[in-house]
């Protein structure tokens, strides 16, 4: 009897002492902002606003996006002919060298993740842990810091970030009519 007891005993002991996921990465806070610009929030709203319409994606990263190969950024720019300067691809090109990190200022339904968690919550289980924590959501999104020209015209790229064989990379181009900004194409660049 005390054999039964004790091997109920030990699984018992295993899962209260093994952390969940959701336990492990609890507690994170922001970096704070470098990006200031109220026009750079609007411009992500109104990307979110018609990219995530039917979808439940529930973080936007705080950190940017940024390019990783520029060359092959501007090559992809070069032969899409999408209709914006040369200077302007060049210039979000420079700007998004490097990350930066957003404020919560979206005003979207998107809650905004840190980096730290988003790392914590990968190096405890991958994908298993994000969604472990977050079992609703279908992934999230990830901006670089837009760039606009004197044309009302503005140039972002973003990724899609869900489970290993559903991310995907794209490139919108939007336009501020009567003041609001407003999506003029998204263009899919990649998708795994």
């Amino acid at each position: 009897m005390k054999k039964i007891i004790l091997l109920l005993a030990i699984p018992a002991f295993l899962l209260i002492a093994c952390d969940s996921t959701e336990d492990i990465c609890s507690s994170f806070s922001f970096v704070e902002s470098d990006i200031s610009d109220e026009e750079n929030y609007l411009i992500i709203k109104a990307i979110v606003e018609d990219f995530t319409e039917g979808n439940e994606l529930s973080h936007i990263s705080q950190e940017t996006h940024f390019m990783t190969d520029s060359s092959r950024f501007a090559l992809y720019f070069k032969s899409e002919n999408i209709g914006l300067e040369p200077e302007m691809i060049a210039d979000y090109i420079e700007m998004n060298s490097v990350s930066f990190n957003w404020d919560d200022s979206f005003d979207t339904d998107q809650d905004l993740i840190s980096k730290e968690e988003l790392d914590c919550l990968f190096d405890n289980n991958g994908w298993n842990g994000f969604y472990e924590k977050y079992p609703d959501s279908k992934g999230y999104l990830k901006f670089g810091v837009p760039i606009q020209n004197d044309n009302n015209e503005a140039l972002v790229t973003f990724e899609l970030l869900c489970y290993w064989e559903c991310s995907s990379g794209h490139t919108a181009i939007l336009i501020k009519e009567n003041g609001k900004w407003k999506v003029r194409d998204v263009i899919t660049v990649w998708i795994s």
